[in-house]
Order: structure tokens, then sequence, then C-alpha cells
């Protein structure tokens, strides 16, 4: 799985915040958007800002769980599959979109514009009904249920077992962090993975490179199922070195802006004050 297909993550509750909580300030329902799939089984937009934020995730009936990139002036129209539901795995999911319904959802909450705060519009296809809820006022407005909705479709989905290893280098020494979940999931290292792997840049593999002691300003190495899937080593001049075949590969540079992003990113985390290891599998 080449964690590349699975940016930027905005699905959750707290990682939509984090994507868009800062930009968000004074905006009452007129900033709402929409959901934008006709047939999605529950889906939840947010929006906000000047001009208006939005982001948000979505349920198919097909089984795909979707993110939408953040966009700016407009609805959420960039989506991206991050798992599909088992057979299983969507009766379950159906179950806990008519349990958050019952009892019925109110169609407003909140009561208007909230410093730091957006607007939420859920909508639910339970087996009675179409539910829609705006929520003003989000994420400081909130309805319990669809928080443990969200939490539900989380939990419903089976991930192999995996994780990562992330080596990266401050300014004081080389940190190491080990996640032992999926790192989609960890709000701390969005904005890190989103630089890390930028969109249209350019994999193609060209020569074989040693594993040496080099250091580099981030290395992660992604593994599933006691074996390692995936790697990415990244250097201050943007030099690129990746996993093709079982061995590391010299990849394209990284673009200056992309790289000064990377840059940004890593120095804006604490690394130092991150547990280790970040997360525990919940398998």
């Amino acid at each position: 799985m080449d964690p590349k297909w699975l940016l930027p993550a905005v699905g959750s509750v707290a990682i939509l915040t984090l994507a868009i909580g800062s930009t968000l300030m004074n905006n009452g329902p007129g900033a709402t958007q929409a959901p934008t799939h006709p047939d999605a089984i529950v889906e939840l937009s947010v929006s906000g800002g000047s001009p208006t934020t939005s982001s948000g995730f979505r349920v198919l009936p097909t089984g795909e769980y979707q993110i939408a990139l953040a966009s700016t002036g407009g609805p959420a129209s960039s989506w991206r599959t991050i798992w599909v539901y088992s057979d299983q795995e969507r009766k379950a999911v159906q179950a806990a979109i008519d349990a958050a319904d019952d009892p019925p959802l109110p169609a407003v909450v909140g009561s208007g514009p909230a410093r730091d705060g957006g607007t939420a519009r859920w909508r639910l296809r339970t087996t009675k009904r179409t539910a829609d809820v705006v929520i003003t006022g989000y994420p400081v407005a909130r309805l319990p249920a669809l928080d443990r909705l969200y939490a539900d479709l989380q939990r419903l989905h089976a991930w192999p077992a995996g994780g990562s290893l992330w080596r990266v280098s401050t300014d004081e020494s080389i940190v190491v962090r080990t996640a032992r979940c999926d790192a989609l999931t960890l709000p701390a290292l969005q904005t890190v993975m989103a630089a890390l792997y930028p969109t249209a840049q350019d994999d193609t593999p060209g020569r074989a490179e040693a594993d040496d002691l080099e250091p580099a300003l981030i290395d992660v190495t992604w593994y599933a199922d006691g074996r390692i899937v995936d790697r990415l080593r990244v250097f201050r001049d943007g030099r690129r070195h990746g996993l093709r075949d079982g061995s590391l590969h010299d990849l394209p540079k990284l673009a200056r802006r992309d790289l000064s992003a990377l840059l940004d990113a890593i120095s804006a985390t604490p690394w130092r004050s991150l547990p280790e290891p970040l997360c525990e599998s919940t398998r």
C-alpha cells in the first residue's frame, strides 16, 4: 500500500478540525456547502473561513470511504478513496447510521456564528429516512450521536497489521518515533505527510542507492503484516530515495516549493514532545 494514495487525510472529526480550524472565524449557515454525492449513505461537509475552505468525508453504497481534498472558494470537489468496506462491514455501517438517527436527529444545531467555528452539514441515509443536520459553530457545537457514528465508521473497517517508523532530523538531533497504527489517523502527522507526498510528484525510479549512514531530513519506513512495503528518504537538498523492488533507488528531486513546504511542516511539528510510540494498533 503506497501511502501517497492515502493523502491528505481530512476524514476524521479531529483531522477535519486540524485542517480548517485555524481559518474558520465567524461563519454562519451561509458558509455551508451541501453534500456533493447524491448516493452517499453518510456524508459530512465542513466549511468556513474567508475565503470559504471546505473539506469532508463520505461513504458510498459501494462501500468506498472517501475523503475530500480541502478546497477554497467553494464546496469540496476532489475526492479520494481511503478504504473499501467489506460486505459484512457495510451491513454494520448501515446499522451504525440507523442507530445514530434513533431517536431522530434534529435538523439544526447551534446558536449561530462562533469565533473559530465553521458550519458542518451531515447527511445520513437510514433505512427509514434521509436525515440532514446543519451544525453552526462547529466543532464547538456538535452532537454526541454523530461523534459516535464517526468513531464507529473508523472502528468497523479492519486494517491489516502494520505501521510506520519515522526518523526525523531536527535542529538538535535525530528523533525516532513509531506508529503502531495507520499514520493516516494521526492529526500530528497530517501536515508532514501531505508535504512528504506532494500531488503530481514524479516517482520514476533511477539508479540503485546504498542504504548508507548519510542522514536524511526525514526517513519513513512503512510496513504491513510483518514486512516492509515502502520507504522514503528525503534530504535537505530535495534529493529522494525510495523503495523499489526491495532496494532503495534514486527518485526525482522535490521541486523547490515542495521542499520548502516539507521543511516548514517538519519545523512546525513538535517531534520531541510526541509520545513514543505515537499510537498502538487497535487489533
